[in-house]
């Protein structure tokens, strides 16, 4: 059985935290406020298009599962406190649309009908809570489920084009 790395816990919390709420801590050098979050100086910077921002709202709005973010809080150690060590570029995405800054389906989140904003705005993501106080093993984690995967090749969809 393999050492365990971290304990977790997981939860939900409402789309419109990631908006309302502000890190509890200023970033230090290297660092970036996202939201809620402090992105650790080891996470590249926002990478999806447009599109793909488009499809993780659409798929919000379908009740598609999205994964969850993970989020350290040791409270006590503020060099590791508050960051997000997953879920960069979907928190990014919620943001941008709920900041205006992209349509889906040539709506922006401010022309919204009241209810339809609501609704968006109260569905849930999950959270997935940690208390790593090291860096190294902030890293670890942070590679491991940023980098677990095996990109798709075109082979993969024959027929199809990506």
């Amino acid at each position: 059985m393999p050492i365990r790395k971290f304990y977790g816990e997981s939860s939900n919390h409402k789309i419109h935290f990631l908006y309302t709420t502000k890190p509890t801590r200023s970033p230090k050098a290297g660092e970036r406020a996202l939201g809620q979050f402090i992105l650790p100086p080891f996470q590249r910077a926002s990478v999806w298009t447009e599109e793909q921002k488009r499809s993780l709202i659409e798929s919000i709005y379908l009740g598609l599962p999205i994964g969850s973010i993970v989020w350290n809080r040791t409270m006590l150690n503020e060099e590791t406190d508050e960051w997000l060590l997953d879920g960069q570029q979907r928190v990014t995405a919620i943001l941008d649309y709920m900041d205006n800054k992209i349509s889906v389906n040539g709506w922006f989140h401010k022309d919204l009908p009241h209810n339809e904003k609501v609704h968006f705005e109260r569905m849930n993501i999950p959270v997935i809570m940690t208390e790593i106080k090291s860096v190294e093993e902030c890293m670890d984690i942070y590679r491991r489920l940023a980098y677990g995967g095996t990109n798709h090749t075109p082979e993969d969809f024959p027929g199809l084009e990506m």
